[in-house]
């Protein structure tokens, strides 16, 4: 057995303070009759009083307040099995491990901070994306094949370094040709490949290599590290001493980026290039923009438990409870009273129904959220929607609607629910409610970049507001820091494409 709302269990801490106050009303009527009649005679002059029933009402009324608790924490029992369907990317990471990625023009040098921003990407993959890693230098090596196992993969990141292949140099076509192989057999999506290097080409034929990936579908996004600038480039030698390279003539090497060959790799693939600046690597924006986009494949055979609700019985066994516990008398002679206590009736009518419908309402946003996390929007959309028309005054399912209409390109509706989301000043997830209607007029602006650029700033402006409330509640947020800043800047760069 287990619970879906686990942290209701927290208001049995209720349970010793009604405890508490049905002892003081008994003492408290105990003390007005003790005025008139001594403690042991009680029985026999007031025979209609029966200590016993107030007692057993006292059990049936915490006994029923303990299954309501129960029943709102969801106990779930037994289960069945449905196929689902997961839908992700492919997508291969090929990383320049030459010696020219220890030059330190980019912080703390290119291939550390490469390694970082991967690990930054990997974060954004929804749990259904492939990813793999491929590693070059002189010559290229899979270092871990397309999996889900992110953590293998991250692992394998981790053990990167210059010495990860023995052949030095930099063969950027053998690195291409093996990530065309790692995708053989793949089907039914798009083939990406995400190059990260420096652009200097030692050997072999890059471009080649590239349309030879593009017959085979492969589309590879080129990320360049480094400033057109360069630096010299600094080895440890025999004696752990850190020194600059040198050529056959003693000569200290210069590295720089090859922004050229990139651009060109990237347009032979139909893919897209992007330069890594000191502050911003670029991967965030290339998956934003450009992977996220891309064809995915359908992971089928994957078969999901969904358990049963069982907050019915715990439900029904505190109603039973409570009617008990209204109907008993404590006078000895009548049995049944003939009204209900209004105490217990509040309790019937405060608890029983609307457990019934948070329960109902809560089961349908948990499934949909877990249709949400496997990118399925548009079945998620509909139990969303079927949730407000059980509640149209949570401001959390209208979040949870407006996001999933997000998600799926809507922006226009999106906003609407969103904007209703914000309204309610007391909801508890303000900074993501604000965070999210920044990015759904972002997406707006961005498709009005190339109709109306004012109307494209104005949105992206309204954006940044949007971000600014989010950040008054939640300062400290990575996310919504990188999103207004990434915003200033695409409002900078329609700024001058106007002018």
């Amino acid at each position: 057995m287990k619970f879906a709302n686990p942290q209701a269990w927290h208001l049995l801490w209720l349970l010793p303070l009604i405890a508490a106050v049905l002892h003081l009303f008994y003492q408290h009527r105990c003390k007005m009759m003790s005025r008139f009649i001594q403690g042991h005679l009680i029985d026999e002059m007031a025979p209609g009083f029966s200590l016993k029933f107030y007692r057993l009402k006292a059990v049936f009324l915490m006994a029923g307040f303990v299954f309501m608790v129960a029943a709102l924490s969801r106990p779930q029992w037994g289960y069945h099995e449905r196929p689902v369907k997961r839908y992700g990317l492919d997508m291969m990471v090929v990383i320049d491990v030459s010696k020219s990625m220890l030059t330190q023009d980019v912080k703390p040098s290119r291939l550390e901070r490469t390694k970082l921003a991967i690990k930054d990407l990997v974060t954004k993959l929804n749990g259904s994306d492939h990813i793999g890693l491929i590693a070059f230098a002189g010559d290229a090596m899979l270092m871990c094949p397309l999996t889900y196992d992110y953590n293998g993969f991250l692992l394998s990141l981790d053990d990167l370094s210059i010495n990860s292949i023995p052949r030095g140099g930099t063969n950027i076509a053998q690195a291409i040709e093996e990530s065309v192989k790692a995708y053989q057999g793949k089907v039914n999506s798009e083939k990406a490949v995400v190059l990260v290097t420096d652009g200097e080409e030692e050997e072999g034929d890059a471009l080649k290599a590239a349309r030879y990936a593009h017959e085979k579908g492969v589309r590879i996004f080129t990320v360049g590290v480094g400033t057109r600038e360069g630096d010299l480039i600094q080895v440890a030698n025999a004696n752990g001493q850190t020194e600059f390279m040198k050529d056959a003539d003693g000569n200290v090497v210069k590295s720089h980026l090859n922004e050229n060959l990139l651009q060109q790799i990237a347009y032979i693939t139909s893919g897209a290039y992007i330069r890594s600046g000191a502050e911003e690597f670029g991967l965030d924006y290339l998956y934003d923009r450009q992977l996220s986009k891309l064809k995915k494949h359908d992971a089928q055979g994957k078969m999901s438990r969904l358990y049963d609700e069982r907050f019915q019985w715990p439900l029904m066994l505190a109603f039973i409870f409570l009617l008990a516990e209204a109907l008993i008398s404590v006078r000895k002679r009548t049995g049944f009273i003939k009204n209900t206590s209004l105490f217990s009736s509040l309790l019937i009518v405060v608890f029983f129904a609307p457990s019934s419908a948070f329960a109902s309402v809560a089961g349908e946003v948990n499934k949909a959220n877990g249709l949400y996390k496997q990118g399925k929007f548009d079945d998620s959309l509909n139990l969303y929607q079927k949730a407000l028309g059980q509640d149209d005054k949570s401001s959390v399912v209208k979040y949870d609607l407006g996001t999933a209409l997000y998600k799926k390109g809507d922006y226009a509706k999106a906003y609407g629910y969103l904007e209703q989301a914000a309204q309610d000043k007391n909801i508890r997830i303000k900074p993501k409610v604000e965070y999210n209607l920044g990015n759904v007029l972002y997406k707006s602006g961005v498709q009005k970049e190339n109709t109306n650029v004012d109307e494209a700033i104005k949105s992206m402006q309204e954006a940044l507001g949007h971000y600014g409330k989010s950040l008054a509640e939640d300062p400290k947020d990575q996310d919504t820091l990188y999103n207004q800043d990434f915003v200033k800047k695409e409002i900078e760069l329609l700024k001058k494409k106007k002018q």
